[in-house]
Order: C-alpha cells, then sequence, then structure tokens
C-alpha cells in the first residue's frame, strides 16, 4: 500500500519538475505513477510534453495518442501532434493520413494540420479525393443568396410588378 500511495503522488511531482525544466526527474516519476493508473488522460498528455523535451518523439507521440484516444476533445493535443508529424522527414502517410482526418473529425482547424495535409499531397502520398477535401476544409461552403432579403412594398394594382417580386423572393430563398 504504501507503495502504491508513493506512485500515486508521482503525477503532482512530476508536474512541479516539468515546470522547473527537471525533465528526467518529471519522466521517471510520471512513469511510475503511469503503473498505478494507466487511463489518465492528463498524465499521458504530460508524458508526451516531457517526452518532446526529451527529444523522444516516438515516445511522445504515442504517449499523445494515448491520451486522445481517451480524452479526443484536446485541440491543442491534435495541433502539437500535427506540429510533430509536419517535422518528421520521414513521414509515415498512413500516419499522416490518421491525423489529418481525426482533426478534421474534431474540427481542429490550424495551420499545422493544413501544412500536414499539404506535405502528404506535395510527396505524392494523397488520394485524389483529398485535394477536394482539402479545398472544402480550407473554404467551407457557404449559402448562394445569404446576403439578398426581399422586402415587402405595396405595389397597388401592378400585376407585372407583383409577379415579378413573387418570382424572386422563390429564387433568393436560395437552399436552406
Amino acid at each position: 500500500p504504501h507503495d502504491t500511495e508513493r506512485k500515486q503522488r508521482g503525477y503532482i511531482f512530476a508536474k512541479h519538475y516539468y515546470k522547473i525544466n527537471e525533465f528526467e526527474s518529471a519522466e521517471q516519476y510520471l512513469s511510475s505513477f503511469l503503473t498505478v493508473d494507466t487511463e489518465n488522460s492528463a498524465a499521458l498528455k504530460l508524458m508526451g510534453q516531457i517526452c518532446l523535451k526529451l527529444n523522444k518523439q516516438d515516445k511522445a507521440l504515442a504517449s499523445f495518442q494515448k491520451s486522445l484516444q481517451l480524452n479526443p476533445k484536446q485541440p491543442d493535443l491534435i495541433t502539437e501532434v500535427c506540429q510533430l508529424l509536419l517535422a518528421d522527414n520521414n513521414l509515415n502517410p498512413s500516419t499522416a493520413n490518421y491525423w489529418c482526418n481525426f482533426a478534421e473529425n474534431e474540427k481542429v482547424q490550424n495551420d499545422a494540420v493544413f501544412g500536414l495535409r499539404l506535405k502528404i499531397m506535395e510527396n505524392g502520398l494523397h488520394e485524389s479525393s483529398n485535394i477536394f477535401c482539402l479545398v472544402n476544409i480550407t473554404f467551407p461552403p457557404r449559402p448562394v443568396f445569404s446576403h439578398m432579403y426581399p422586402i415587402d412594398y405595396p405595389l397597388r394594382g401592378k400585376p407585372q410588378t407583383q409577379n415579378h417580386v413573387r418570382d424572386s423572393k422563390i429564387l433568393c430563398k436560395g437552399p436552406r
């Protein structure tokens, strides 16, 4: 029991060591904490950040991925992963596609995500539909007639004008 309690406090110690840039100690305490609580997304995120500081990109990516599996609503972490992959010269196309699609599903729009999608396309690692998806993400569709609002004026007995206004109202409503 005493050893388990000590390991459970490891997350708190790891956060403090991280703040004072003692990354090796932070990693040691956090590793012991993660043996007790493997499902803590905040601890896994911190482990990824520590691993980044220690230049262990693969371990950081694995920690970030597990953290996002437990809690996908972390847009800052998704951006961090995309930045990591963008800097990687040995980019794995399936991994990059996975993260781009994950960011798209979570509605994360960021320069890192866009840059990663472009890098995939530049390297010829894309499907033809990805170009359409990239344009679609960057420029979402907007209603064509959203700025037109018909105004009803009293027309006093002019049937041609009344018909024209009625037809314009139908056209201006556009798709909704």
